[in-house]
């Protein structure tokens, strides 16, 4: 969903280097970004720096003798060239200190700016010691043809596995005993796939069935049906808010069913369906996210259509109260989850989010979403964002939790009413 989100992917980047996590006070996010910065940028310049790449993790400072944040605040094209410099001398100081390693995955649903500013750090710094490893699927050719081609890059497509080093694992796993006729048969029917070797050993190991299935699904769906019912109902939970997920909203989406939580993790964590994770994004959870994508994709397809509205609705609620700061992933699970109106004005937030990083294609991509799901959302009286939706702007308002967070503006900035009366322009048939 965060794919939507102009920057999400550098955001996300920065926020990790200073340990920022989403639902903290406001406070907390700036002093770890001060702190971040000058252990990476030189004076002069730290200052900037700091302001803006505040912009851009959605930890604002105030802009009362600030001028150069003030002015840029009032131009988006400026405040977008304010925040890229900003992140480009974040990686230029990193990379003085140290080899420095970006690693950027699912580049394939990566938003463009995010991967613009990546090749802007490259093309800025050829001789540091910097190095981009970005994983994706093949259709990354389709959706970002030419991706970094000016910047020497070096393609790396992983083929599949051997079949003599297919036939090693296989009788690694299930012992050199294992007859001839089932290893052969594993090897083949895997085809070089190692997830899907992998899941067929796992399920003749555990005497699931006696032959492999015949398809990578149909194993999943055997290993899937074996589990506990409890330990389903925590995948089907898990699987509403997508690959990763965190104990309390598993524990929202379940209810009554929450105290035993807790032990159907750790119990899908030790058969490979779940990994967890060191770090959460959001302060006191525990975070994990599913071993591959396949294992969330055919858990989410045991949900009915009415069961999956409920628990997008669910979803919502538990990320906005946790501080989701991200107006396109609210509005994805409220879109889903059947509220338009709500969903609507998260679109809308999300439109503005986009506006503030300068991407004008986007925001008209979202600010039409909103449209299309209530056409009175871009009109004067319908134009309110969504409690607590981020901004940049102005000192925010109580969080859900009752500590302070970036909330609603306390003041919009002038080009606003232009935005929304350009895009009510723009999208009128």
């Amino acid at each position: 969903m965060s794919g939507a989100s102009p920057l999400a992917l550098v955001a996300s980047c920065v926020r990790r280097v200073a340990g920022i996590l989403d639902g903290e006070a406001l406070s907390a996010r700036q002093e770890k970004l001060r702190a971040a910065v000058a252990a990476r940028v030189p004076e002069p310049g730290r200052e900037r720096v700091t302001e803006f790449l505040g912009e851009l993790v959605r930890a604002p400072f105030p802009d009362e003798g600030r001028p150069t944040l003030r002015q840029a605040r009032q131009h988006a094209p400026l405040l977008a060239d304010e925040i890229r410099r900003a992140f480009e001398e974040l990686v230029a100081g990193a990379s003085a200190q140290r080899p420095l390693v970006i690693v950027a995955e699912d580049v394939h649903w990566a938003d463009a700016p995010s991967l613009s500013y990546l090749d802007g750090a490259l093309r800025r710094l050829p001789q540091r010691p910097l190095f981009v490893l970005a994983l994706a699927r093949p259709e990354v050719h389709s959706i970002s043809p030419q991706l970094w081609a000016e910047r020497h890059v070096l393609e790396m497509r992983l083929r599949g596995l051997r079949a003599v080093a297919a036939a090693v694992l296989v009788r690694a796993a299930l012992g050199a005993d294992v007859r001839d006729s089932v290893a052969g048969r594993l090897v083949e029917q895997a085809d070089g796939n190692a997830f899907y070797l992998e899941e067929m050993v796992r399920a003749v190991a555990e005497g699931l069935t006696a032959a492999p299935p015949d398809t990578v699904i149909a194993t999943v769906q055997v290993r899937l049906g074996a589990l506990p019912s409890p330990a389903r109902a925590v995948l089907r939970a898990a699987s509403v808010f997508g690959e990763v997920f965190w104990q309390g909203s598993v524990e929202a989406l379940l209810g009554a069913d929450a105290a035993t939580v807790p032990t159907w993790l750790a119990h899908l964590v030790a058969r490979d369906i779940l990994v967890s994770h060191e770090d959460a994004r959001f302060p006191g959870e525990r975070e994990y996210a599913f071993r591959h994508a396949l294992l969330r994709d055919e858990t989410d397809a045991l949900l009915t259509d009415d069961d999956r509205a409920v628990g997008h609705r669910l979803a919502a609620a538990w990320l906005e109260a946790a501080g989701e700061t991200d107006a396109a992933v609210l509005a994805g699970h409220y879109d889903r989850g059947r509220e338009p109106e709500t969903a609507a004005r998260w679109w809308l937030a999300a439109a503005e989010q986009a506006f503030e990083r300068d991407d004008l294609d986007a925001a008209l991509d979202l600010a039409h979403r909103a449209a299309t799901l209530d056409p009175s959302a871009l009109t004067g009286s319908r134009r309110r964002s969504p409690r607590a939706a981020p901004s940049s702007r102005g000192r925010g308002v109580a969080g859900a939790r009752g500590g302070p967070c970036v909330g609603l503006p306390l003041r919009r900035r002038p080009r606003d009413a232009d935005l929304h009366g350009a895009l009510r322009g723009l999208l009128e048939p």
